[in-house]
């Protein structure tokens, strides 16, 4: 009997142990909307380009990129003392990111209210990806980059933005901040390109599975449902063709003249059925933006010589020759 009734008091304790690490299984928080699931591990950027200073107090204040892709906005009351920010450009390794990361310090730098990061982005971008694709990063100590939860798009505008209460900190992990850099799940590559008559241009849907809860995509790529081209599917002689389509790969054939436009818009038609960030994506659509160029090149010399036996009488005269060569 005894040996019964412990028996089910252990089973008993197991199972409660079971629920209390379920239950404890949630992201710790940490007041800001970072510290998620590891997207990729890559090597820590250097600085690549000239830094952004600002003394900044109580009554808040922002910054600026030199290149005008980044903000960042400190509202009042988040510093009680004067304080130098820096927003330093380094080398962007997170996948899919987008232009350059952002080095933010001082390094380990708290805050009484969160602070924006906000990153503009070119109408390009937003063809080659889908809005609900985009996110924003940061990378930690050991090189993972991190996404940010709660991330606000405004497409019309082209910025998307996220808050955070700290800058990293050197050697932990654990801490909101480090290299920020704005990134998407998926997009076709090249974003851009340009192509010759005649001539292919191949096409990859490059694409990054977060971890995570909440039907996080991570089962991407789905099938590629249909490939077009400027909402023809497949395409046609007059825009270019789609060809040699395997998986997340294509190949797009130039027409055998320059269409008019002669910018034509190429794209892939993903099929999925997931529920991402509270919504459910049935399809989304990646474009690139392809420019047809002719491969006829005009070249036109022309040699001036003055000809000295026409200039006898002190009046000058050259001789004037030209080609044209296709």
């Amino acid at each position: 009997m005894k040996t019964k009734q412990f028996f089910i008091f252990f089973i008993c304790c197991i199972t409660l142990i079971c629920i209390l690490q379920s239950c404890g299984d949630d992201t710790p928080s940490t007041g800001t909307n970072q510290n998620t699931g590891v997207i990729n591990t890559t090597q820590i950027g250097t600085p690549n380009g000239p830094p952004v200073i600002a003394s900044i107090g109580p009554s808040g204040g922002s910054l600026i990129s030199a290149d005008s892709s980044f903000e960042l906005i400190i509202p009042a009351g988040a510093l009680s003392v004067n304080t130098d920010i820096t927003v330093q450009p380094v080398e962007n390794f997170c996948f899919n990111g987008h232009g350059a990361a952002f080095r933010l310090t001082p390094e380990g730098q708290q805050f009484s209210q969160p602070v924006t990061l906000r990153f503009h982005y070119s109408e390009e971008v937003l063809q080659s990806t889908y809005d609900i694709l985009m996110g924003i990063a940061r990378q930690d100590a050991l090189g993972h980059w991190h996404y940010f939860n709660g991330v606000s798009n405004d497409t019309v505008n082209r910025v998307i933005s996220a808050t955070m209460t700290q800058f990293g900190s050197a050697g932990d992990n654990n801490s909101g901040g480090g290299d920020v850099s704005f990134f998407d799940i998926a997009h076709l590559e090249p974003r851009a390109g340009n192509v010759s008559i005649n001539n292919s241009l191949g096409l990859t849907v490059s694409y990054e599975a977060l971890p995570g809860k909440d039907g996080e995509l991570s089962h991407l790529p789905r099938p590629i449902g249909s490939w077009w081209v400027n909402e023809v599917q497949n395409g046609n002689n007059t825009i270019g063709t789609i060809i040699n389509r395997q998986g997340q790969f294509a190949t797009f054939k130039a027409p055998q003249q320059v269409p008019t436009p002669d910018i034509v818009m190429v794209g892939a038609l993903v099929n999925t059925n997931v529920n991402y960030r509270g919504q459910v994506i049935e399809t989304y659509l990646l474009q690139s933006r392809v420019k047809i160029k002719s491969n006829i090149y005009r070249f036109h010399l022309r040699i001036n010589e003055l000809a000295d036996w026409y200039s006898f009488s002190g009046y000058p005269c050259f001789l004037s020759d030209g080609v044209d060569m296709d």
